[in-house]
């Protein structure tokens, strides 16, 4: 059985009127999570075996916002989270608990932490900054050392940096 990438799948020949720019575009996200559509049975690619995308997720931040940001993407795809101190990250792998922040709360056990910022930064394939406002250009500034240039960063950022 082949194994077509969702790109390829997209641009893939269609029947008459069938390949519209709409269908493509909803092939292709559709393809990332493994969804199959309606289109998707067409003779043409019929055996073809869908390829979801492994999307990995950083969160920088272990404080209670960060942390259930981080929780809740661990449940759909590999996340990691980062938190300054070497303790609280072993708390978190160890216990599946944030004592610091979420102490009545349990962790997923998929959820990992670390407290090396290179390490939570360098294979995300998205970035989500939990960073409170006072201290996030000196991390997102360390950050991006070890960022590839086309990851997105989405920001949780609450507060008002003071300039």
């Amino acid at each position: 059985m082949k194994t077509w990438s969702a790109i390829q799948r997209a641009n893939m020949p269609r029947k008459w009127g069938e390949s519209t720019p709409d269908r493509r575009a909803l092939a292709l996200s559709n393809d990332f999570i493994g969804t199959r559509t309606a289109h998707s049975t067409d003779s043409s690619v019929e055996g073809v075996r869908c390829v979801a995308m492994v999307m990995r997720v950083s969160v920088i931040g272990a404080g209670s916002w960060g942390t259930t940001v981080a929780a809740i993407a661990s449940e759909n795809t590999p996340t990691v989270l980062w938190a300054r101190r070497e303790a609280l990250a072993l708390q978190i792998n160890t216990e599946h608990v944030n004592g610091d922040y979420l102490p009545n709360t349990t962790l997923p056990a998929s959820l990992r932490c670390t407290s090396s910022l290179a390490e939570a930064v360098a294979d995300a394939d998205v970035l989500v900054m939990a960073v409170p406002s006072h201290g996030y250009r000196e991390v997102a500034a360390e950050a991006a050392a070890h960022l590839r240039p086309w990851v997105p960063v989405v920001s949780l950022k609450i507060g008002r940096a003071h300039v």
